[in-house]
Formats: structure tokens, sequence, C-alpha cells
């Protein structure tokens, strides 16, 4: 047998590499339907459980509002609108009301000082980041109470 025979020729490197990078892309790509199913998936349990939770009864009283964009399933900006520890409800930017899950790990900050679920009061503008649960709440890592927003004095208003 002739060494060269044994080793690949450029055609066949050409068609090994050829193969690493359909594999490669193949790959890229499940991990894309593995990220959008888990998305979809947060999405329609939120939808379900909100339903079920404002609308006991089996029609569907949503059947005419338009339809959105999936809400982001891992974190909201809002105001809390109810606390019941250890959960919690915040109202987000996009109309949703949230369920915010509370637990050991969760860190809770304003401005630099570290906090305890006991100063969470409602009507505090907050902003959450964390995991979506199989419930279609949110089990937050850290929540930061934000400061009030700054009112206009009077005089300042006529000037816009």
């Amino acid at each position: 047998m002739d060494i060269k025979s044994t080793h690949f020729s450029k055609i066949g490197w050409g068609i090994l590499i050829g193969l690493g990078l359909i594999i490669y892309s193949l790959l890229i790509f499940q991990i894309g339907l593995f990220v959008g199913y888990q998305k979809a998936s947060f999405s329609f349990r939120s939808g379900d459980n909100y339903y079920r939770a404002f609308n006991p009864r089996k029609n569907n009283f949503m059947k005419d509002f338009p339809r959105q964009d999936f809400p982001g399933g891992h974190g909201v900006t809002g105001k809390i609108i109810s606390i019941n520890l250890p959960t919690f409800m915040v109202a987000g930017n996009d109309n949703l009301e949230k369920i915010i899950n509370i637990n050991d790990d969760t860190v809770i900050r304003s401005a630099r000082n570290n906090l305890t679920v006991n100063d969470l009061k409602i009507n505090d503008l907050v902003v959450i980041i964390g995991a979506p649960d199989q419930a279609g709440s949110i089990s937050a890592k850290l929540i930061r109470i934000m400061p009030p927003p700054l009112e206009m004095p009077p005089d300042q208003l006529n000037k816009q």
C-alpha cells in the first residue's frame, strides 16, 4: 500500500469540511428552534393563565382584542399593583400585568442599597430581571426599585 492512498486527497478534505459546515449550520438552526419554542411556550402559558385568572367563564373574552407581539418573558418594567408575598403583580409598560415570584436568591436594590422584600410597596416603580417558569410568571433574580419620576414645576409646563 502507498502512504498517499491512506490519506485524504484535496477533494476528500473538501468533502469533510463541507459536511462539518453543514452539521454546524444544522446545530445553530436547532438552537434557534429551541430558543423560539421556549419563548412561544412561555407566551402561551402566560396568556392562558391570564385568561383563567381574570375570567373563569368558558367564552373567549379576548377574541376581539388586537394581537400584540409576544410579551418578553425574562423581565418587566412597571409599577407594583399588588403584593401577596412571596409573589406580587406588576403592571408593565405593555399594559399587561405580570406575576413576579420572589425567592431567597432574589436581590432587591434601590440605588446602591440592598433591601428586603418588606421594603416593596404598592406603586413602587420597579425593573425586574428573572426567568420564566411553567406557570407563566417570572421568577425574579434582580428587583431594582427606581426613584419616582421628577415632576416639572407648573411654570416650566407653559414653556414647552
